[in-house]
């Protein structure tokens, strides 16, 4: 089995003048929504093999806080900034065999869209997830796929285990 962590970067200083949006960096709510996604992946133990980030500023420091610091590399790819669900895919089909569990910080819709391609089915307190308008800011979709390699993925093929929205972790250990 393999997993993929989808995760929508933290929130952002959207309406700034003077600079570009790809500069945009996370606000205060960013780095809470953040906070609270490490905690509760240091507390479930959860070991992520790759870590693969869009380029742009607040994708690169939601994966920096979620992820320790920089205690683990993030893969930086300027492909995933405003890319559509297409190029996450095929990022995805094209991972590494041994590679068991996999994390991808991008931005919408394109989250949105590949969990929608990704999810056949889901816990039964998850199946409103798919059937949301947004992907909030922060949150992580957790994916189990039933396939051996990664090329073999297929549309559907896997099962929503987890939505985590940061606030709803808010207070967590």
């Amino acid at each position: 089995m393999k997993i993929v962590f989808l995760i929508r970067h933290a929130s952002a200083n959207h309406f700034e003048e003077n600079i570009d949006d790809h500069e945009k960096g996370i606000n205060k709510q960013g780095t809470l929504q953040s906070e609270n996604i490490f905690k509760w992946i240091k507390k479930n133990d959860i070991k992520i093999d790759k870590i693969f980030s869009s380029t742009a500023k607040r994708a690169v420091e939601t994966g920096n806080i979620v992820f320790g610091n920089k205690n683990r590399p993030i893969e930086l790819k300027k492909d995933l900034y405003l890319c559509s669900s297409k190029e996450i895919i095929d990022l995805i089909k094209n991972l590494e065999s041994n590679l068991e569990n996999v994390a991808i910080i991008g931005h919408e819709p394109s989250m949105s869209e590949t969990l929608k391609f990704l999810v056949g089915d889901a816990r039964p307190d998850l199946k409103n997830v798919l059937s949301q308008l947004a992907y909030p800011t922060g949150s992580v979709a957790i994916v189990n796929l039933k396939i051996e390699n990664w090329s073999q993925l297929s549309k559907q093929e896997g099962t929503l285990d987890a939505f985590l929205i940061p606030e709803e972790l808010d207070g967590e250990k």
